[in-house]
């Protein structure tokens, strides 16, 4: 299920963790002007095209049209979940994540899920069932009748 995490305790760690510190450790940035260039991480390149802009706490990669915040960089780099990429943020910002509440909606997809789940075991039983029978009396509806295979589209 989803979880929700609270927007000002995202702030806070956008507040507290510099974005060009956590790509740093990923990509060799070097200062441009007012932001920080280098190679993209998510494609290869020989020129840098990749922008991590400090102030606005975001990258972007001209060459390949990546681009958002730091926790989004974090779940691309390391293949992670969203809210495991907040959490180690939060870990290294000195931030505490509240126990994250359950999405009402996804708690309601996911009975919806386990539902449709039920109900498809019972109807593959119930035609399971007669189609144990089925192939055969077709079988030998259409010997009998010896039409042709067309006959019957």
């Amino acid at each position: 299920m989803a979880e929700r995490i609270p927007e000002e305790t995202l702030a806070e760690i956008r507040a507290r963790i510099s974005i060009v510190e956590v790509i740093s450790a990923y990509v060799p940035l070097r200062k441009a002007g007012r932001s920080h260039t280098g190679l993209c991480p998510f494609h290869s390149e020989s020129t840098p095209s990749f922008s991590v802009n400090e102030e606005g706490g975001f990258f972007h990669c001209f060459g390949c049209g990546v681009g958002g915040n730091v926790f989004t960089f974090l779940t691309r780099i390391e293949g992670i979940s969203f809210p495991e990429a907040v959490r180690r943020l939060a870990a290294k910002a000195g931030v505490s994540v509240p126990q994250a509440a359950k999405d009402p909606q996804a708690q309601e997809r996911a009975r919806l899920h386990r539902l449709n789940d039920l109900a498809a075991t019972y109807f593959n039983a119930a035609c399971g069932a007669r189609l144990e029978t089925s192939p055969a009396i077709t079988l030998q509806s259409v010997a009998s009748t010896r039409r042709s295979p067309n006959a019957f589209a």
